[in-house]
């Protein structure tokens, strides 16, 4: 006897009236639906749950782990807050869902646990008002477990937008007031560009950019991608940045562009934040004619592999195992490496910039072939790929 098919699930966003800047989310299950978990996708790359008084008919639900939910049999109206945290005090990494002055940031990571027993369909229906990505008839489809969280802007307006060729950027802010704190639009889309001429692609694609304030004190290099929004971090204030600070608020957003380009490869994390670092230092550099501040941010990068003794494939097995102590080797001898790839491929007459898209397409399987892989997509010889691995993969 054949099964019924799943129904879609939908997830319903409102405004909670009788709280400011808090939302609720809920969502109606069939009358025989069983017991299941409301789970948190994020919890699982350290991103902390934003979720008050899970319920279901009303009855608090058993916490049964981080960003987990016990859902008894029989639920039909499960429902959960989120309260949103206000502008200007958490890193992009943190990936929290904000109210904002105007709009608000929703941010499935933090926000948006699901249900195991879903239907193969999960909706996401909006309240009323312009939202980014667009909704069709209010409604967004969540992405696949395997893919980029979901963030979606609500009611917030484009700061800029433009255009050259096939490829766009527009620029959201948190605060219009802090758009000298942005680096130049003109020369982040060149960058973009120059990444989308190893991209090897003519399909119009637009970057969009939520640009969110910290304090001095709290800024790093903050960034993070979701489906379709890269969420970066400004430093706030009234102090002029230092060179070195105008090439790093160039750098983070191309760095997560790399990311967004590679959507369709499945690599390794060292592997996945290494290139991202190399091209989008490399697409900075670029952009800005080789300016002396992206050139030095490049070297310090480079120069700081150094303090990282182990190999990066031993690095990234401890921090995938919770450990991470050691993420920024990715971006510095991460960098180091595909740097003195690079330097090899000259010597040949050849350049790493051309394998870029060979290199975000590929699907590694298993992490133990990761490096004859790349050995065989490079197409370097045993003798001169060796030195490479021992120095900086282990």
């Amino acid at each position: 006897m054949m099964q019924p098919a799943l129904a879609d699930t939908t997830y319903i966003v409102e405004p909670l009236a009788a709280r400011d800047n808090t939302l609720r989310v809920s969502v109606r299950r069939p009358v025989d639906a069983g017991a299941t978990t409301l789970v948190l996708r994020g919890t699982g790359f350290g991103i902390a749950p934003q979720v008050e008084a899970a319920s279901c008919d009303g009855a608090l639900l058993a916490h049964t782990g981080q960003g987990q939910w016990t859902v008894p049999a029989g639920c039909q109206l499960l429902a959960w807050m989120v309260p949103l945290d206000p502008p200007g005090q958490t890193p992009a990494s943190a990936q929290r869902s904000l109210a904002m002055p105007n709009g608000i940031f929703l941010s499935e990571a933090s926000s948006l646990p699901r249900l195991k027993d879903a239907g193969p369909i999960e909706l996401l229906r909006l309240p009323a008002g312009p939202t980014f990505p667009v909704a069709r008839n209010g409604v967004l489809h969540l992405p696949k477990p395997t893919e980029a969280p979901l963030f979606v802007l609500l009611g917030a307006q484009p700061l800029d937008r433009r255009r050259v060729g096939n490829t766009g950027l527009d620029y959201f802010i948190d605060n219009p007031a802090a758009r000298d704190r942005l680096p130049d639009i003109g020369t982040h889309l060149e960058g973009l560009r120059w990444l989308r001429s190893q991209d090897r692609s003519d399909a119009p694609l637009t970057f969009t950019i939520l640009w969110l304030g910290v304090p001095r004190e709290l800024f790093a290099v903050g960034g993070a991608t979701g489906r379709g929004l890269l969420i970066v971090n400004y430093r706030a204030g009234t102090v002029d940045p230092t060179p070195i600070e105008k090439a790093m608020r160039l750098y983070v957003p191309l760095h997560e562009a790399v990311h967004q380009l590679g959507e369709k490869g499945v690599r390794p994390l060292w592997m996945e934040e290494s290139l991202a670092s190399y091209f989008g230092m490399r697409a900075a550099r670029a952009a800005t004619g080789d300016a002396p501040e992206t050139k030095a941010l490049f070297e310090q990068f480079r120069n700081n592999a150094g303090k990282f003794s182990d190999g990066l494939l031993a690095i990234s097995r401890r921090v995938e195992e919770g450990n991470q102590a050691e993420y920024a080797a990715f971006f510095t001898k991460g960098l180091a490496f595909w740097d003195a790839v690079n330097v090899v491929l000259q010597q040949r007459g050849d350049q790493l910039d051309p394998y870029l898209r060979d290199l975000l397409d590929a699907k590694f399987e298993s992490e133990v072939n990761v490096p004859e892989r790349l050995r065989s997509i490079l197409r370097l010889p045993k003798e001169t790929w060796e030195p490479l691995r021992k120095q900086y993969l282990g």
